[in-house]
Parts: structure tokens; sequence; C-alpha cells
């Protein structure tokens, strides 16, 4: 029975398979191997992937929790997708290549069956696929392999050249992740989904960071296979990563696709903003076909240039509007077909209409203050504040 559970389990996931809505993984990573069974359970009601991390399990808690994993796995209620990263490699812990290598010709090469889904480093996904042509026959099930790479300080510049290295491994699913330092970090991200897309390879691609969130949240609707969404803040595997309730509750990500219009909040920071609460919540009780994204944006100018401007953006998608909070209100003004008078008058933008390729900037902060004043019979004539 556990058996067609776990096929069953699999066969969701499989690329020939009609996937129904994007997937979220929740990463597990607690500290003690006791707790691990009550964490994938709790996970299981929001995700619909669970990744286990277990280097965040220190000492000897690695080890407990190595004897019961077949038991865990075969417990889980989702597939499991099982990472043991080095803090070389962006992980918990410490190890060394070796440790690396007997960990996963323990629990997973040699067909060894209860991993669903193994997270493997580039560096040790080359090193296995050398040995299969060494010895002529096969070590691993590379249908169940993520082939990762990790970047903390930024985008390499030769990051195309990384991904066709990756591609070129027998490995079904490829993963990279890199550190956003600003959100036209993203372009980069979006460009490795449509190419991966093209070429018929399964990826996810992740950006870092509060300047990376919009990947976290458009992705799945870009080709990604999932994106990752914390159980709660303590529970985060990665900077910037949004929890799985705001995924599926706040932003609607089973819901987006390549038509959905998409608008945001610009400035720095913003992560601290209700605006993608209340906003979404109006287009999910109308029906409206829209998100509404939280861009933490330090150039404001490489931002209009190469993401906003319809004629010179450097990546396709539906951008509608924005709405622009500090420090952003006057800057972005010199990236504007029109102003409306007022907001001239003021010296500030506040909300961007984009549509027929004309950006149209205007002014609501006034009317906000004045209107509900005005209503009270208040004479605003010469007022100062």
């Amino acid at each position: 029975m556990r058996d067609e559970v776990k096929k069953n389990r699999l066969t969701s996931f499989h690329p020939s398979s009609l996937r129904p809505h994007p997937f979220v993984c929740v990463p597990v990573c607690e500290s003690r191997a006791i707790d691990l069974r009550e964490a994938i359970a709790r996970a299981s009601e929001i995700a619909d992937i669970i990744e286990l991390r277990l280097d965040f399990l220190p000492g000897d808690e690695l080890f407990k929790a190595l004897r019961n994993l077949p038991s865990l796995i075969n417990a889980s209620a989702r597939p499991l997708i099982v990472t043991l990263r080095s803090r070389e490699q962006g992980g918990q812990r410490e190890m060394d290549d070796n440790t690396r290598i007997i960990f996963w010709v323990e629990h997973f090469l040699y067909g060894k069956p209860h991993i669903n889904y193994a997270d493997i480093e580039l560096d040790l996904v080359l090193l296995f696929q050398k040995r299969e042509k060494a010895e002529g026959k096969a070590m691993l099930d590379w249908e169940r392999v993520i082939c990762s790479q990790h970047y903390f300080a930024g985008v390499p510049d030769n990051l195309s050249e990384i991904y066709d290295q990756m591609s070129e491994t027998p490995a079904r699913i490829l993963k990279i992740a890199v550190q956003a330092e600003d959100i036209t970090d993203c372009i980069t991200i979006f460009r490795l989904l449509e190419h991966a897309r093209e070429e018929g390879r399964e990826m996810i691609a992740v950006a870092m960071g509060d300047a990376g969130v919009m990947t976290r949240i458009l992705a799945p609707s870009r080709g990604a296979f999932l994106t990752y969404g914390s159980f709660d803040e303590t529970q985060q595997s990665a900077p910037g990563q949004v929890s799985a309730r705001e995924l599926r509750d706040v932003y609607r990500v089973h819901k987006l696709n390549q038509d959905t219009e998409i608008v945001g909040l610009v400035g720095s920071p913003v992560m601290h903003s209700l605006s993608p609460h209340i906003h979404n919540a109006a287009f999910e009780a109308l029906r409206v076909n829209a998100v509404y994204i939280p861009f933490e944006v330090r150039n404001i100018n490489e931002f209009m240039r190469r993401m906003s401007n319809p004629r010179t953006r450097e990546m396709t998608w539906p951008l509608r509007g924005l709405s622009v909070t500090a420090p952003h209100k006057l800057s972005v003004m010199n990236h504007l077909d029109w102003i409306e008078p007022s907001a001239q008058e003021i010296g500030a933008v506040n909300t961007i209409v984009i549509e027929d390729g004309v950006l149209r900037g205007y002014n609501t902060d006034a009317p906000a203050l004045l209107v509900p004043l005005r209503a009270r019979g208040l004479n605003l004539i010469e007022a100062r504040c």
C-alpha cells in the first residue's frame, strides 16, 4: 500500500502528467531529529512538495534522522526533496566532499528507492556522471535528481555557461539560485526560465533576497517547476523567502498565468507594506486576473529603463501599473511620458499607469488627504501643512 501511495505521489510530478497548478515547496529546517515527523506533517497541510533540509541538523542529530529516513519519507503525505548542503555550498553544516558523497551513496545511489527527489549540487552531479561512464552502469535514477547551483554573492557573469553545463547532465530538473542585489537581477532569472522552457527542460530558478521576491511569485507562471515558501518566519531556508501561506492566500500563485496583469509597489524598503494584502484581496473579490507585488528597487533609473518602459525593457511581461513610494516619487518623473498637472505642481508622482506603450504619472496623495477634509466642510483655502 505504501509503495502505491509513493507511486501516486511521484506520478503527479512527472513531466508527462498534466500539472493543474504550480507547485509550492515548503522546506523543513528543524534542528532536532525528533521534531522532523511532526514538522513534515505540518508542512503537508500547505505544501505541494516538501524539502527536507538535513543540513540544518547539527552534530549527531543528523545521524539520528538518517536512521529513520526511509520511514520519515514513506509517512509523508507529500513528495519529499532531500537536501544535504555543506556550508561551502550555502548550507548550514560543515562537511567535506567525502561526507557528501558517502551520504548519497548510502541513501540514494545504486537503486535505493525511498528518496523521492534528491537535490544534488553540480559538482557532485558531474562526479557521479563521470563515475557512471567509467563503470559502464547506472549509479542513480536521474529522473529523481535536481541538479542545483547557488550563488550568494550576486549573479555570476558566466551564468549562461553554467546553465549549459548543467543542461548537459542527465538530471531531470535544473536549479539555479542567485542573490539579487537589485531588482534588475531578476531579468536573468526570467531569461533562464524562458530558455529552459524553449529547450524542454524542467527548471527551478530563484533570485534570493528582498529584491528577488518577484521571482518567487511569478516564476511558476513562467514555467518554473516549483517555488519555495517557508512554513513560517523561523523556517526560512534562504533570504527573501515568502511564506507558503502568503504565496497561496495573498499572491494566489496557483491562479497566476502568462496573462495575469502585474502591478506593484516600487520603493525601498517595501517588504513591510500592507498594499499587497489590500490590492490582492480586491483582485480576488472582483475576480480580476491580476497580482500586486512588492518591488524592492534601489536604482529607479535602471528599473524604469530595463523593466518598466515598454520601449526599452528587456523582458516581456504584462506590467500594467505601479504605485511609487519613498525614495522614488520625484526621480521617477524623469521616466514618464505624461504627468498630470497637479502632480507636476506638487513635484511628486505616486501612481503610474502603463497603457498602449505610454507611461502616465499621477499623484493620488493630495486627493486622498483633501477629499475627506472637504467632506467635513473644512475650508482649506490658503491652508498650509
